[in-house]
């Protein structure tokens, strides 16, 4: 109950700040939770920075209470109005019903990226009200991650003092939520025929491009800490605030920027993605922005403003109009970097410090600029394809049109990234959605602006796929990972944020006033996306894989290890590290989440072998002996030994360095201490 209580705090808050937004002109009930989610994200990433999280928390909160108190004595007809808006209950709504359900049901991690990053990253985060990057246990992966999810969750649980699995699920959910219900923001509030299957449509749209892959990787999706969704989704809601308000004039332009920098600091691999809104943006607004709309001399945003953008009196108007319009564009370009940049100076600096970075797979052989000419220049056959390029490029063809290569342990035909199917079948409907949009639209500008935009999109699509072939094959394989990995997550999130946009490109279509009943036209393409995404729903999403109706049982075996972690935690002194081993672990995924659960106690690094040792051999190339395992736990003053799993391999080979030869091991997770013999003995947990 008292967790509840001091997240529903937080979530007031947020609520409050986005009153605050919503009393300023321009800004729609339906955008404001986006404005607001990622308001907190760029603040406190900032504030993460500067070192000053938990006083920076407080400023903050003092000046949302101040905003709101000033809105309701100045603007409070306009609060009720935006308030009263569908997108706004709806946010409010739904997060207090996550709230409610996640902390009666409480659900925890059970994926490798939970334990490996952003759980452990989240808890100290929390733990210490400091940049994951210096807390003083440090962490892995600090150079290679950015830290907006995490850093908004953090805020969730502001006022907490530990750290809760579940409240990040629903931190993370607030933002799919913001993003989903933000191209509401196109609607009028009272056009109810249309907001309610552009919101069924939107909101359905995180399980659409998750659990749709289900056959690919059986896991709750929808119910993880993964990030690329989120990435994917504020791509959308930031494109879907921008073409909601581009039509109001510059005076709405500027909120676009809010989440195009939450976006660049959602994970490393989809800068690239912001970097392709912020162009989006920027193209539609100097080919079909209001003449005149940004510059000094006609009055409009720049003079408003008091921006002191001056242009040579000689120049002729439009000159001087492009100017003011890529002024904006530089604007926004400069939200993403002015976010960007800050956080990783801050990480390398860290990272340089940190002793876990050099075994954490945090650095390569090859510079990023080098990793992209080779890869550019074996594309063009600049230079001859190496092995790792071929492979890549050969399992990419098979995977986008949805036949599962040979060797992944999948049938053909079975490979799928949404609900709709493949990626090729994902993208044709995408396509389908924006063409509609585009031939529904009114007036021939109108049209001209959908087609650009798609084309753009489509440009950043094989663009993002380019990235991601030179991170496999060039980037990537200098760090010995070969082939195409995780194609499922990382192409969902270019495609879930494109289909958000289309999806506010027909709604804008069918708010026109168009001639032959296309408006109509527009609206019933809404409605039937929305059938069709429910339909889909209903037919693919498992009991037990849903938002509300998770299986128990999924968390059974976490849970236990939680037991004994805490256990473990009550026994080892303060300050004393704990050796880990685990026979025939799931590729490491045991060492991660013991790590994690531990925390900020330190779980060894197990001798880079996650817990799984092999006798030295000639079936092994990477044999460890007890006697180097003995050195090891000596020079790192390792007095404590884990134990999860054996087998007869590890008692047969390291047997001799505990007490009876591992004799009293029961097949439950034990804890040895070092004993005065210098062997190690069970200890009571």
């Amino acid at each position: 109950m008292l967790q509840l209580l001091q997240a529903g705090l937080s979530f007031l808050v947020l609520l409050a700040l986005a009153a605050g937004f919503c009393m300023l002109r321009g800004v729609s009930g339906a955008a404001a939770p986006l404005l607001a989610v990622s308001t907190v994200v760029v603040f406190f990433t900032w504030a993460a920075v500067l070192g000053v999280m938990r006083p920076a928390g407080w400023v903050f909160i003092g000046l949302v209470a101040a905003l709101l108190a000033w809105g309701i004595i100045k603007r409070r007809d306009v609060l009720a109005k935006k308030l009263a808006s569908p997108g706004f209950v709806l946010f409010a709504a739904l997060g207090l019903a996550l709230l409610l359900t996640f902390g009666a049901r409480q659900p925890v991690f059970t994926m490798w990226d939970e334990f490996s990053f952003t759980g452990p990253a989240a808890k100290l985060m929390v733990l210490h009200d400091a940049s994951y990057a210096v807390v003083p246990h440090g962490i892995r992966f600090t150079l290679t991650e950015v830290p907006g999810p995490i850093v908004f969750n953090w805020f969730m649980q502001f006022f907490g003092s530990e750290f809760s699995q579940w409240q990040l699920y629903w931190a993370f959910d607030l933002i799919l939520i913001a993003c989903a219900l933000a191209p509401l923001a196109a609607v009028k509030p009272g056009n109810w025929r249309l907001w309610v299957p552009l919101a069924a449509a939107g909101l359905l749209a995180p399980f659409f491009f998750s659990l749709g892959n289900s056959t690919v990787v059986l896991a709750t999706a929808y119910l993880s800490a993964y990030r690329d969704l989120l990435g994917g989704m504020l791509f959308g809601g930031a494109l879907a605030v921008y073409f909601a308000v581009r039509k109001a004039g510059a005076g709405g332009l500027w909120q676009a920027a809010l989440p195009l920098a939450a976006l660049a600091l959602t994970k490393e691999n989809v800068v690239p993605v912001a970097l392709v809104a912020a162009g989006v943006m920027t193209a539609d607004l100097l080919f079909f922005g209001t003449r005149g709309a940004l510059t000094p001399e006609a009055g409009g945003l720049l003079a408003k403003t008091g921006a002191r953008l001056k242009f040579p009196a000689r120049l002729p108007g439009w000159l001087k109009d492009v100017a003011g319009r890529l002024a904006f564009g530089v604007f926004w370009f400069g939200a993403i970097l002015a976010v960007y940049l800050p956080w990783t100076r801050h990480a390398s600096a860290a990272a340089a410090q940190n002793p876990l970075y050099a075994a954490s797979g945090g650095q390569t052989n090859m510079s990023l600029v080098k990793a992209v000419t080779t890869g550019v220049s074996q594309l063009v056959g600049a230079a001859p394809r190496s092995a790792p390029m071929e492979r890549v490029l050969y399992e990419l063809s098979h995977l986008f049109v949805g036949d599962a290569i040979v060797g992944d342990g999948l049938a053909p035909g079975t490979y799928k990234v949404s609900m709709a199917g493949s990626p090729l079948a994902t993208l044709l409907l995408i396509a389908a959605i924006a063409v509609l949009a585009v031939v529904l639209a009114a007036p021939r500008r109108e049209k001209l602006r959908g087609a650009l935009c798609g084309g753009l999109l489509l440009g950043g699509c094989a663009a993002y796929h380019l990235m991601l072939v030179i991170n496999w094959a060039v980037y990537s394989h200098s760090r010995e990972v070969d082939g195409v990995v995780d194609y499922e997550r990382y192409t969902g999130t270019y495609f879930a944020g494109w289909f958000l946009v289309a999806l506010t490109l027909l709604a804008l279509a069918a708010q026109e006033r168009q001639p032959a009943g296309t408006g109509k036209l527009a609206r019933a393409g809404v409605l039937a996306l929305a059938l069709l995404m429910v339909g889909r729903f209903g037919a693919l999403v498992r009991p037990g894989y849903s938002l509300v109706n998770f299986s128990q049982s999924h968390f059974s075996v976490e849970r236990q290890r939680m037991d004994t972690a805490a256990r473990v935690a009550a026994r080892v002194p303060e300050g004393r590290q704990v050796f880990f081993v685990c026979q025939g672990g799931e590729a490491g995924i045991e060492w991660w989440a013991y790590h994690f659960y531990l925390l900020p106690a330190v779980l060894n690094d197990s001798y880079n072998a996650g817990g799984d040792f092999v006798p030295p051999g000639p079936d092994y190339d990477h044999g460890i002996d007890a006697a180097g395992i003995g050195a090891y736990l000596e020079e790192n003053a390792l007095d404590y030994i884990l134990v999860d799993r054996l087998d007869q391999v590890f008692i047969d080979n390291y047997g001799m360095l505990f007490a009876g030869n591992l004799a009293d091991f029961d097949g439950a997770p034990a804890l040895y201490e070092k004993g005065a013999d210098g062997l190690y003995a069970r200890v009571e947990i």
